[in-house]
Protein backbone atom coordinates (compact mmCIF):
# COMPACT_ATOMS: atom_id res chain seq x y z
CA UNK A 1 0.00 0.00 0.00
CA UNK A 2 2.03 3.10 -1.29
CA UNK A 3 0.18 6.67 -0.98
CA UNK A 4 1.44 9.90 -3.01
CA UNK A 5 -1.16 11.67 -1.74
CA UNK A 6 0.41 14.72 0.34
CA UNK A 7 -2.06 17.39 2.74
CA UNK A 8 -0.07 20.21 3.34
CA UNK A 9 -1.54 21.92 6.23
CA UNK A 10 -0.17 25.76 5.76
CA UNK A 11 -1.90 25.92 2.33
CA UNK A 12 -5.58 24.54 4.23
CA UNK A 13 -4.63 27.21 6.74
CA UNK A 14 -3.99 30.00 4.44
CA UNK A 15 -7.57 29.28 2.55
CA UNK A 16 -9.25 28.78 5.56
CA UNK A 17 -7.82 32.26 6.82
CA UNK A 18 -8.92 33.67 3.08
CA UNK A 19 -12.49 32.43 2.85
CA UNK A 20 -13.76 32.76 6.93
CA UNK A 21 -15.53 35.28 7.62
CA UNK A 22 -14.57 35.83 11.00
CA UNK A 23 -11.20 36.23 9.91
CA UNK A 24 -12.11 38.64 6.71
CA UNK A 25 -14.40 40.77 8.96
CA UNK A 26 -11.19 41.19 11.65
CA UNK A 27 -8.55 41.64 9.04
CA UNK A 28 -6.89 38.81 9.49
CA UNK A 29 -3.23 37.64 7.71
CA UNK A 30 -1.47 34.41 7.09
CA UNK A 31 1.82 33.42 7.79
CA UNK A 32 4.30 30.32 7.84
CA UNK A 33 6.25 30.16 11.22
CA UNK A 34 9.12 28.21 12.02
CA UNK A 35 7.80 26.90 15.80
CA UNK A 36 7.39 29.64 18.46
CA UNK A 37 10.28 31.82 17.83
CA UNK A 38 8.88 32.13 14.55
CA UNK A 39 5.35 33.45 15.28
CA UNK A 40 7.03 35.63 17.93
CA UNK A 41 8.93 37.19 14.96
CA UNK A 42 5.67 37.49 12.74
CA UNK A 43 4.07 39.52 15.84
CA UNK A 44 6.68 42.06 15.86
CA UNK A 45 6.99 42.51 11.85
CA UNK A 46 5.59 45.29 10.39
CA UNK A 47 2.22 43.94 10.13
CA UNK A 48 2.25 43.40 14.07
CA UNK A 49 -1.06 44.97 14.93
CA UNK A 50 -2.82 42.73 13.09
CA UNK A 51 -4.53 39.49 13.52
CA UNK A 52 -2.54 36.72 12.28
CA UNK A 53 -2.70 32.78 11.72
CA UNK A 54 0.33 31.24 11.76
CA UNK A 55 1.45 27.68 11.19
CA UNK A 56 4.67 26.55 11.58
CA UNK A 57 6.68 25.01 8.61
CA UNK A 58 8.65 22.26 11.38
CA UNK A 59 6.58 19.57 13.06
CA UNK A 60 7.58 17.14 15.68
CA UNK A 61 6.30 13.39 14.81
CA UNK A 62 7.06 9.91 15.28
CA UNK A 63 7.22 6.44 13.43
CA UNK A 64 5.28 3.43 14.50
CA UNK A 65 6.78 -0.03 13.71
CA UNK A 66 4.48 -2.28 14.81
CA UNK A 67 2.15 -4.43 12.21
CA UNK A 68 0.44 -1.19 10.98
CA UNK A 69 4.00 1.01 9.91
CA UNK A 70 2.48 4.14 9.92
CA UNK A 71 3.73 8.11 10.95
CA UNK A 72 2.12 10.79 13.45
CA UNK A 73 2.88 14.29 12.52
CA UNK A 74 1.72 17.33 14.90
CA UNK A 75 1.17 19.74 13.18
CA UNK A 76 1.21 23.44 15.00
CA UNK A 77 -1.19 26.91 14.37
CA UNK A 78 -1.01 29.78 16.25
CA UNK A 79 -4.01 32.65 16.53
CA UNK A 80 -2.99 35.71 17.35
CA UNK A 81 -5.42 39.43 17.53
CA UNK A 82 -4.16 42.64 18.81
CA UNK A 83 -5.31 44.55 22.19
CA UNK A 84 -4.61 47.91 24.17
CA UNK A 85 -2.11 46.69 26.60
CA UNK A 86 -3.83 48.71 29.61
CA UNK A 87 -7.51 47.53 28.71
CA UNK A 88 -7.97 44.05 30.54
CA UNK A 89 -12.02 43.82 28.77
CA UNK A 90 -10.19 44.17 25.13
CA UNK A 91 -7.98 41.48 25.83
CA UNK A 92 -10.68 39.53 27.04
CA UNK A 93 -12.54 40.36 23.52
CA UNK A 94 -9.82 39.50 21.66
CA UNK A 95 -8.87 36.32 23.46
CA UNK A 96 -12.84 35.72 22.78
CA UNK A 97 -12.24 36.04 19.00
CA UNK A 98 -8.97 33.46 19.23
CA UNK A 99 -11.42 31.23 20.57
CA UNK A 100 -14.26 31.26 18.18
CA UNK A 101 -12.29 31.46 14.84
CA UNK A 102 -10.83 28.29 16.41
CA UNK A 103 -14.26 26.74 16.85
CA UNK A 104 -14.88 28.17 13.45
CA UNK A 105 -11.60 26.39 11.86
CA UNK A 106 -12.70 22.79 13.76
CA UNK A 107 -15.59 22.74 11.92
CA UNK A 108 -13.96 23.14 8.82
CA UNK A 109 -11.07 20.77 9.65
CA UNK A 110 -14.10 17.91 10.77
CA UNK A 111 -15.39 18.13 7.11
CA UNK A 112 -11.25 17.37 5.68
CA UNK A 113 -10.94 14.48 8.17
CA UNK A 114 -13.45 13.26 5.76
CA UNK A 115 -11.63 14.09 2.89
CA UNK A 116 -8.62 13.05 4.45
CA UNK A 117 -9.31 9.71 5.13
CA UNK A 118 -10.38 9.09 1.58
CA UNK A 119 -6.50 8.76 0.92
CA UNK A 120 -5.94 7.06 4.49
CA UNK A 121 -4.73 10.08 6.49
CA UNK A 122 -5.97 10.67 9.64
CA UNK A 123 -6.61 13.71 11.95
CA UNK A 124 -6.94 12.89 15.30
CA UNK A 125 -10.62 13.62 16.72
CA UNK A 126 -8.82 15.60 19.93
CA UNK A 127 -7.62 18.94 18.57
CA UNK A 128 -6.22 20.61 22.22
CA UNK A 129 -6.23 24.87 22.26
CA UNK A 130 -3.18 25.93 24.33
CA UNK A 131 -4.11 30.21 25.42
CA UNK A 132 -0.48 31.44 25.79
CA UNK A 133 -0.29 33.61 29.05
CA UNK A 134 -1.12 37.50 28.84
CA UNK A 135 2.40 38.56 29.35
CA UNK A 136 4.40 36.44 26.84
CA UNK A 137 3.39 38.56 23.93
CA UNK A 138 2.10 42.30 25.14
CA UNK A 139 -0.82 43.38 23.47
CA UNK A 140 -1.34 39.86 21.79
CA UNK A 141 -4.16 37.65 22.43
CA UNK A 142 -2.53 34.49 21.43
CA UNK A 143 -3.01 30.52 21.35
CA UNK A 144 -2.04 27.38 19.63
CA UNK A 145 -3.70 24.21 18.95
CA UNK A 146 -1.87 20.95 17.13
CA UNK A 147 -3.11 18.72 14.83
CA UNK A 148 -2.22 15.11 14.91
CA UNK A 149 -2.39 13.72 11.25
CA UNK A 150 -1.51 10.00 10.88
CA UNK A 151 -0.31 8.47 7.50
CA UNK A 152 0.27 5.27 6.00
CA UNK A 153 4.66 4.44 6.19
CA UNK A 154 6.03 2.03 3.82
CA UNK A 155 8.88 0.10 5.94
CA UNK A 156 9.34 -2.77 3.58
CA UNK A 157 13.24 -2.94 2.96
CA UNK A 158 14.72 -2.29 -0.01
CA UNK A 159 17.96 -3.41 -0.99
CA UNK A 160 18.37 -0.98 -3.79
CA UNK A 161 18.13 2.06 -0.99
CA UNK A 162 21.71 0.42 0.52
CA UNK A 163 24.94 0.49 -0.19
CA UNK A 164 27.11 -2.78 -0.05
CA UNK A 165 28.96 -2.32 3.23
CA UNK A 166 33.02 -1.71 2.81
CA UNK A 167 35.00 -4.98 3.67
Amino acid sequence: MQNNFKWDSSQFFRDLTASNRLAADKGFTFARVSGLEGFQDALQSVNSRKPIVAVSDSSSGVIYTDNSPHTERVELIFIGVPYRIDDMKAREAAMNTVRELFRQFCTRIMLERVRLEQHSIYIDDRIPLTEIDRYTFSGMACAYFNLRVTTYTNLVYNPDEWQAPNN
